[in-house]
């Protein structure tokens, strides 16, 4: 499986600015850029500032391991980091 972490700010006010990244787990035969398309229609339907994909990769879901790069979006995976934004997300683990 191949994943792509988002970013995204939410500005409810000048003194509440949120910042988050979003794991997107996807198949293989999807090219990463394609997926990062997807934040700025997330951004539009939630009302949040789309930043833009921070790291991509591929995933072992047994394991969680995150690893490899991005060739289309020119990101690298950042392993530890990602796998433990794949491990808090909610219900659905990142899956699409």
């Amino acid at each position: 499986m191949k994943y792509v972490v988002l970013a995204f700010t939410t500005d409810t006010s000048e003194t509440d600015v949120t910042s988050f990244e979003l794991p997107i787990m996807f198949p293989d035969a999807v090219v990463h850029a394609s997926m990062s398309y997807l934040g700025e229609y997330i951004a539009r339907h939630h009302g949040w500032i789309f930043d833009g994909p921070v790291s991509a990769g591929f995933i072992e879901v047994a394991s969680m391991k995150c690893h490899g790069e991005s060739e289309s979006l020119a990101l690298k995976s950042r392993p530890e980091k990602d796998r433990s934004l794949f491990n808090t997300v909610g219900h659905t683990g990142g899956f699409l």
